[in-house]
């Protein structure tokens, strides 16, 4: 089962994508690896989806120590 996944428009064709490309990125990962898989569109109105492996509160963590560490850099 994949973690959460986030449509703010619900489109079929982006969700479909999402799931096929987390399906695949999972078969690769070793055992205790999770992912996390963002997409956006660009332009005026662009949306963003993402698809994970992980639950939400531990995806989010991640995302926060990593952008921690990232700020740290520069």
């Amino acid at each position: 089962m994949m973690g959460d996944s986030l449509y703010e428009v619900r489109d079929p064709e982006i969700e479909a994508i999402l799931k096929t490309l987390g399906e695949a990125i999972k078969t690769q990962l070793p055992p205790g690896w999770v992912f996390a898989l963002f997409i956006s569109s660009v332009g005026k109105g662009g949306s963003t989806f993402y698809i994970s492996s992980a639950e939400r509160e531990t995806m989010l963590a991640a995302l926060k120590e990593f952008i921690a560490k990232s700020e740290r850099r520069h």
